[in-house]
């Protein structure tokens, strides 16, 4: 409506348009060409954007495990993204309870980069935790930005680890062993999440 003739005698009023260049309708822009120029409106184009993508480095973190036992280990997974033309290499920082544990300089060779940590998280030291409660390891990954990275926002990321202090109590009894039920208490023993205690009989088995 706005490309409508004019019906007085004032000169028609320039349209400012921004455009991203990118083609939603499908609709052949020679179509318009001629009601443009029928209403002699002057039409000024700025095109906004680039084709090429912003550099930037993104990087994400999460454990295998949110919840553990104190004592027990789980993996931390770091991963970095690269978009358009960034440095090869980047230094990736690693932090537990805001105190620096790891130092890597990587080559980022690929659009993304995977890094794996085996942890085993601790509570902070201010943290005074009795048996049955829980505290939080924070963890922070950081990657240091590049110079003249725009967005920097996404260049560090937390994870935050359940600590509990209490274990998974499990009753076994037994009145004929086998090796089954040998294997399984190792088993069970082994796991630093349980506390096991076992009573073996070794009776002949009563036919009622």
């Amino acid at each position: 409506s706005f490309l409508k003739p004019s019906t007085t005698n004032t000169p028609p009023t320039p349209i400012l348009l921004l455009t991203d260049a990118r083609d939603t309708t499908n609709q052949s822009l020679a179509d318009l060409l001629p009601e443009i120029q029928s209403t002699q409106t002057p039409i000024y184009i700025i095109p906004l954007g680039s084709p090429r993508k912003q550099p930037d480095l993104a990087i994400r973190l999460s454990p295998d495990q949110s919840r553990i036992i104190t004592g027990q280990q789980t993996t931390l997974r770091t991963t970095i993204t690269r978009t358009g033309n960034t440095p090869q290499y980047a230094e990736i920082i690693l932090k537990k309870n805001n105190n620096i544990i790891k130092r890597t300089r990587i080559h980022l060779t690929q659009t993304i980069t995977r890094i794996n940590d085996i942890i085993t998280p601790t509570a902070p030291p201010d943290s005074h935790t009795l048996p049955n409660q829980t505290a939080i390891a924070d963890y922070e990954v950081q990657i240091t930005p590049f110079p003249g990275e725009q967005n920097t926002t996404n260049n560090a990321r937390h994870a935050f680890i359940e600590i509990n202090n209490e274990k998974i109590k499990i009753l076994l009894l037994e009145n004929e062993p086998y090796w089954d039920t040998r294997f399984l208490i190792r088993a069970l023993r082994a796991d630093p999440k349980i506390e096991l205690t076992t009573i073996i009989g070794l009776n002949n088995r009563v036919q009622h």
